[in-house]
């Protein structure tokens, strides 16, 4: 990789490794054009790598966090990307099960049976908007029913679940629900799917697909299996929900206990590895 395309990605590990040590307080297709994409409302991606034939579910959501009816639904092409014909009312959640994806770090196929990513949508989401659905959406959706268990209402539980989560993941001023992450699935085992001139890492969907590719890379590093990136996203969902990332039950990772924290901090060491 150049010198050049390693320095635009400074300012994102800084951030990642300032997380470590802070704490806040406070239906389906690719990209279609023309006529074609006049029928659909809404654009969508599920990204832990592109999840392909994933079944996406849109639901109502109660004020009190809870899934209401189901009022639409959609399937995942093979890059990840579902389209939805009407537009998503609010507040909503978009949950997406199974499917299999190609890890990043690895190139290893992924199953999600049994599996789902999520996103709250608190205005839900107009005629020619993308929501995201990912790893990081699914933590702060655990969050957000947190917030709400504590006495938040809907709105502020959902805005304070997303602010908490970028910051822990050093993308503070990203918005996570409607950014579609860039997809940084590995080619022949690792940083070759970056060294192409052009691709630029500061960006908001650079940075945030480098975000979870180094989960992926942190399971690689500590000779970890690709499914455990999965175990990792709800160990850090349930860590969230009990306070911060920091505090909580500690995860059996390898042969010794990890907090989920722990885990996060080594996230810029992780992205580094994959960049060479």
């Amino acid at each position: 990789m150049s010198a050049h395309i390693k320095k635009l990605f400074i300012i994102s590990v800084a951030l990642l490794f300032s997380a470590c040590t802070s704490n806040n307080d406070d239906s389906v297709g690719a990209t279609t054009s023309g006529q074609e994409a006049a029928s659909y409302a809404v654009s969508g991606l599920v990204v832990k790598g592109g999840v392909a034939g994933s079944t996406v579910t849109v639901h109502s959501l109660g004020a009190d966090g809870v899934r209401g009816d189901v009022v639409a639904t959609a399937s995942t092409d093979g890059s990840g990307a579902f389209k939805l014909v009407d537009p998503i009312s609010g507040p909503a959640e978009v949950v997406a099960t199974g499917g299999s994806y190609k890890d990043e770090a690895t190139g290893t196929t992924v199953d999600m049976t049994g599996r789902e990513l999520s996103v709250i949508l608190l205005n839900g989401a107009a005629k020619g908007s993308t929501v995201a659905v990912t790893p990081l959406t699914r933590i702060a959706a655990s969050q957000t029913r947190l917030l709400i268990s504590l006495g938040s209402d809907l709105t502020a539980a959902v805005n304070k679940a997303n602010e908490d989560v970028t910051y822990q993941f050093g993308i503070a001023d990203l918005d996570i629900t409607s950014v579609p992450p860039l997809d940084l699935s590995a080619s022949s085992g690792g940083a070759t799917a970056l060294t192409v001139d052009g691709i630029d890492l500061d960006s908001d969907a650079a940075r945030y697909g480098l975000v979870i590719l180094g989960l992926s890379q942190t399971a690689k590093d500590e000779g970890r299996p690709p499914e455990h990136v999965l175990d990792l996203v709800d160990n850090i969902a349930t860590d969230m929900a009990n306070s911060v990332l920091d505090e909580g039950d500690q995860l059996p990772y390898n042969d010794f206990p990890r907090s989920p924290g722990n885990t996060l901090c080594e996230l810029g060491d992780a992205i580094d590895d994959f960049l060479g």
